[in-house]
C-alpha cells in the first residue's frame, strides 16, 4: 500500500489497505485508506477514515493534519482550524508515515492561504519550515503568505533559504534570490540589495 501511495497509483492503494483495514484495522491501515481516497477526490470517504483511525489513536498528529486538509475540501472551516490546532500541538511535521509529492503541512497552508486565511497557513509552513534542510516549495510558499501579510523581512530571509538549499534547482535559486533583491529594494535596505544581487550574479555568471 505504501509503494502504491508513493508511486501515485490510488486505486491500487485503495483496495489494498481497504482489505488490511478488514483484516486487521489499525490507525496506519485508516490513515493510508484515507490518504487513497483524498487523492481520487473521494473526500467524504477520506473523512470517514480518518475518524476511524481517530478511535484508535486520538493522538496521532498526521491523522489530524489529513483530516485538517479533508475538512478544509469540504469547507469545514471550523473543524479544520480545529484540526490544525491539534495537530499542530501533538507535533505534526514533514517526517510523513506516507511521504508523496507534496507535505501535509503544504497542503494545509495551501487551503487555508487560498481562502485568504493567512494567519493559519502560517502556522502550517512555518512548522515545514527545516532551517538545516530547506524545503524549496515549503520556504516559497511561506515566504509568498508573508508578503501576503506585509512581513518583508521574514519573507526575505525565507526566500535566502531557497538559494541555500541542497534540494532547490537552479531556476527555484535564482528565482529566490530575485525577490530577494527586489523586496529589499522596497525595504530599502540597500546592504542586501547588493548582497543578494552579487549572490544572484554569482549564480548566474556560474551557471550561464
Amino acid at each position: 500500500g505504501k509503494l502504491y501511495l508513493a508511486t501515485g497509483k490510488w486505486y491500487e492503494a485503495k483496495a489494498v489497505f481497504l482489505d488490511a483495514c478488514k483484516l486487521e484495522p489499525s490507525t496506519t491501515t485508516w490513515l493510508g485508506l484515507a490518504l487513497a481516497c483524498l487523492h481520487m477526490g473521494e473526500v467524504d470517504q477520506s473523512e470517514e477514515a480518518l475518524a476511524e483511525a481517530n478511535i484508535l489513536d486520538p493522538k496521532n498528529a498526521e491523522v489530524w493534519g489529513v483530516l485538517c486538509v479533508s475538512c478544509l475540501k469540504l469547507d469545514k472551516v471550523k473543524e479544520a482550524e480545529a484540526s490544525l490546532k491539534h495537530a499542530l500541538s501533538l507535533g505534526l511535521s514533514i517526517r510523513e508515515t506516507f511521504p508523496a509529492k507534496q507535505f501535509v503541512l503544504e497542503q494545509m497552508g495551501d487551503l487555508f492561504k487560498a481562502r485568504g486565511m493567512y494567519e493559519l497557513a502560517l502556522q502550517a509552513y512555518r512548522r515545514g519550515l527545516s532551517v538545516k534542510n530547506p524545503v524549496p516549495s515549503i520556504c516559497n510558499a511561506l515566504a509568498g503568505c508573508l508578503v501576503r501579510v506585509n512581513e518583508l523581512k521574514e519573507a526575505v530571509t525565507t526566500y535566502a533559504l531557497v538559494a541555500e538549499s541542497g534540494q532547490a534547482t537552479l531556476g527555484e535559486k535564482e528565482d529566490a534570490l530575485a525577490r530577494c533583491v527586489e523586496i529589499s529594494r522596497e525595504l530599502k535596505v540597500e546592504q542586501d540589495v547588493d548582497k543578494y544581487g552579487r549572490m544572484l550574479h554569482s549564480l548566474r555568471v556560474a551557471h550561464p
